[in-house]
């Protein structure tokens, strides 16, 4: 197969798979506005009520970064907001890189592991 083909050949796979995503969020987001009526509730794919920032503190996990909120169903009871939810996170690290500014006199610098 030359090169050509193969390239063609990846980039109708890549295309193929955006497709079957893009269909079966579709679907998903379908059943979760069918949901919400049900409910009586309301259906937004993206946090469009701004939660992430509010529940990034909550979280139990220490180092919680770049929190994002979606599938959000939400209605007010009363005098209640209340919400459903998925949410992910990423969990940041620090990692320290430690070497000394001169070599040693064989010429190469001792190697010392990274510590998270």
């Amino acid at each position: 197969m030359s090169p050509l083909h193969y390239l063609i050949l990846v980039m109708f796979m890549t295309a193929g798979a955006a497709v079957a995503q893009a269909i079966s969020t579709l679907g998903h987001r379908r059943g979760l506005r069918r949901l919400a009526g049900r409910w009586q509730m309301h259906f937004a794919a993206a946090d469009r009520l701004r939660l992430a920032d509010r529940i990034a503190e909550k979280l139990p996990v220490l180092g919680a970064a770049n929190v994002c909120v979606m599938d959000l169903l939400f209605c007010t009871v009363e005098d209640t907001h209340q919400y459903l939810f998925t949410w992910a996170w990423c969990v940041a690290n620090i990692a320290a890189i430690v070497s000394p500014a001169l070599p040693n006199r064989s010429g190469a610098a001792p190697q010392r592991p990274i510590s998270p």
